[in-house]
């Protein structure tokens, strides 16, 4: 079977697995390993040929790191407290040494030990992001901090897979200490061009979007084969960040990051289906319950070590709460470090297939969890009141006093942020709740009473009044928690005037069997009102006067967007 047929007989079979993956509302790289696994059982072809997908996953995963160092802004960690990183750090460090004192008690020997441990300390940047994303968490208290101890945890990783480097497979002193002057040497090198050298290039290269794909991709895997000398000695997964990282200062750099996903996803698909085949089906009953007490441990242990260490620090339960389910689960980066341990040969396959497995076990029940986590924690909140400090950093985003026959507010982004004007000007008092805190910050500071919280938080819902409110106006698009707000008013009496949105109109129909009084769905609204214009107005005079007054308006939404 030529290379070809096995390559493309291997992504078709991811396509597919991917597929089922997602309709199980599953990550697609579970689907990709899972196709792995399968592939190198069931054929001895794919088995037999794992050095071809080994090559071409080593450039996905070149590109995933060139990715990540494009992608960093070192200047966000002037902007993340002290507090995300002695949480970060606490979790990396507590974790690295509970996941190796438990490999240890299974029998694993200190080396393999200190590996697992390593590579279970990370969290997954791609199935964090995807959760707060889809659930529109990404500007919320808690989305904020996740992303920040996952940019800490990259830069932990990337010393780590420095560390791992050692071409004379020794760690005394003198050769770590010539790891880092090299890698000392190396960051001042990117430095260096990434200040003239780099922009001037890429600049000139801007206006041939196909030359300046072509030249991203040399930089990266030019440098890459480049500290991949043995004179040098680091591994072209060192050099993707590298070259990364020299360009993150460059005006092109979301244009250059936009056009190599595609192409690291294909490989991505690759290098996670080479993963999956060095798992052989004989391998289960020797690795099955390690990797179900270790991914126990990696469930539990990494939420509780975030979760009681930021309620230490004065977070309130929620936060910590949520925090610590978004990062329940195993890095991308857990793969790569153990894979570089492989062909060191500080570990072996068996290895390799145990960290697959707990991969696979975490993120599928992570990415349950994460999407389910408000509901998780209306249930045991009770229970996470060990986690929460008589005073937290939050309350100072709470006014003292909520009033009483107020208009409620929740969520002041883009359609609740128009809506301010007029209801400022009614007679009853208003409040706003959002869960971002920059919002409400700045809403304060305009004089607006606001409060941080969003539309799933019981406890806020229990402070605010809702049976003292006149009306109740939720921009929030998740419907969730607008039934959750519905549920809680339902037998009120009065009854407060609730108008919503909802995205889909299945959803909007479900919202008016819960109680609502009217549902907002933009994308009918927007039809709706743009049929008004144009029956009434044609001229360009009067669009003129519109698009200067929707540019008044987004000027003052500049702080938010």
């Amino acid at each position: 079977m030529n290379d070809f047929v096995l390559i493309s007989g291997g992504l078709v079979t991811a396509a597919a697995f991917g597929f089922v993956a997602r309709l199980l509302k599953l990550p697609a790289l579970i689907g990709f390993l899972a196709a792995g696994i399968l592939l190198g059982n069931i054929t001895a072809h794919f088995s037999q040929n794992l050095s071809l997908f080994s090559t071409l996953s080593q450039l996905g995963i070149t590109l995933l790191l060139f990715l990540v160092g494009l992608e960093m802004d070192l200047k966000q960690l002037a902007h993340f407290s002290k507090t995300i990183i002695l949480v970060s750090l606490f979790q990396i460090t507590f974790s690295f040494l509970l996941v190796a004192g438990i490999s240890l008690t299974l029998g694993f020997s200190s080396l393999e030990s200190l590996f697992i441990g390593l590579a279970l300390s990370f969290s997954s940047t791609i199935i964090a992001v995807k959760i707060l994303s889809e659930r529109q968490d990404l500007s919320s208290l808690h989305g904020k901090i996740t992303i920040g101890i996952l940019l800490v945890q990259d830069l932990v990783a990337i010393t780590a897979l420095i560390l791992l480097n050692r071409p004379d497979q020794s760690f005394s002193f003198a050769s770590i200490l010539i790891v880092f002057i090299k890698a000392i040497l190396l960051f001042g090198f990117t430095w260096l061009v990434s200040k003239k050298p780099l922009p001037f290039i890429f600049d000139r290269l801007a206006n041939h979007p196909e030359l300046l794909y072509v030249a991203s991709l040399a930089w990266a895997f030019g440098l890459s084969a480049l500290v991949s000398l043995p004179f040098i000695g680091f591994s072209i997964e060192i050099g993707g960040f590298l070259a990364g990282l020299s360009l993150a200062s460059t005006s092109e750099h979301l244009q250059i990051a936009s056009r190599i996903r595609p192409v690291r996803d294909l490989f991505l698909t690759l290098f996670f289906l080479s993963l999956g085949m060095h798992m052989q089906f004989n391998q289960f009953s020797t690795l099955l319950l390690p990797a179900i007490i270790l991914s126990v441990i990696v469930l539990v242990g990494k939420t509780f070590l975030i979760a009681s260490s930021m309620g230490f620090l004065g977070f309130r339960r929620r936060t910590a709460f949520l925090t610590g389910i978004n990062l329940s689960q195993i890095s991308e980066f857990s793969f790569i470090v153990i894979g570089i341990a492989a062909s060191f040969r500080y570990a072996d396959q068996s290895l390799v297939a145990l960290i697959v497995l707990v991969g696979a076990i975490t993120m599928i029940i992570s990415a349950y969890l994460a999407t389910n986590s408000n509901h998780i924690y209306i249930k045991i909140r009770f229970y996470l009141k060990f986690l929460e400090k008589d005073k937290t950093h939050e309350s100072v985003w709470r006014p003292e006093t909520f009033p009483e026959n107020h208009t409620l507010l929740f969520g002041c982004d883009r359609v609740g942020r128009s809506l301010l004007p007029v209801l400022k000007d009614k007679t009853r008092p208003l409040l706003v709740v959002d869960a971002n805190p920059k919002i409400v910050s700045q809403l304060i500071a305009d004089g607006i009473p606001a409060a941080y919280g969003d539309t799933s938080d019981l406890e806020l819902l229990e402070e605010i009044n809702l049976e003292k409110s006149h009306m109740i106006i939720s921009t929030v698009p998740d419907p969730q928690d607008n039934l959750l707000v519905l549920e809680k008013i339902k037998n009120l009496s009065p009854k407060p005037i609730t108008i919503v949105v909802a995205e889909q109109p299945r959803q909007a129909l479900r919202l008016y069997e819960a109680g609502a009084d009217y549902v907002l769905i933009p994308r009918l609204l927007t039809g709706a009102y743009l049929a008004r214009l144009l029956t009434s107005h044609e001229g360009r005079t009067y669009f003129a006067a519109l698009r200067e007054k929707q540019l008044n308006q987004l000027s003052q939404l500049q702080y938010i967007l």
